[in-house]
């Protein structure tokens, strides 16, 4: 009686084990992000006469990339870009010329998940940066949105 209750119970075993293994090696698990929502922690950046907060948005349905600026105690800089897969925009540079009265803004993509492997969509991403300059009054925004692998898109802003 002992001899056919250790035999059940290996039996048992075997078969939950083998459904165990074969669902962890017949299809590779992928982790779902959470829902993306508004930078808790913007990102800042200082240059020679320039300070620059960025914060990204949440997810939306894709669309062409946008921007547009206005003076507003500072400059503040408003867009959308469509990064792919789980890549988000960030801030990669700042810079102004008080002589040329320009501000320049250089946007990349950074993968939110780079430890691990997730299933992301495309989404667009709507940010807004904004800019203190320590003297004048920039006239013009001078921003790109850089991409890793394909053509940046550029854009010439009028503040006058």
């Amino acid at each position: 009686m002992h001899r056919r209750s250790i035999l059940d119970a290996l039996a048992t075993a075997g078969i939950a084990g083998g459904l165990a293994g074969a669902g962890c090696l017949g299809r590779e698990q992928r982790e779902t992000p959470p829902k993306l929502t508004e930078d808790d922690d913007p990102t800042t950046l200082t240059a020679d006469g320039v300070t620059a907060s960025f914060s990204v948005g949440g997810g939306q349905k894709p669309v062409d990339d946008t921007a547009s600026a206005e003076l507003d105690d500072g400059v503040v800089v408003t867009g959308t870009m469509e990064p792919t897969g789980c890549n988000r925009p960030t801030l990669a540079r700042v810079d102004y010329s008080a002589v040329d009265g320009v501000l320049s803004l250089k946007l990349g993509v950074a993968d939110q998940y780079p430890d691990r492997e997730v299933e992301c969509g495309n989404a667009s991403y709507g940010y807004t940066c904004r800019c203190v300059v320590d003297e004048g009054t920039p006239e013009t925004v001078e921003l790109v949105h850089a991409y890793a692998g394909r053509e940046p898109v550029e854009f010439t802003l009028d503040l006058g």
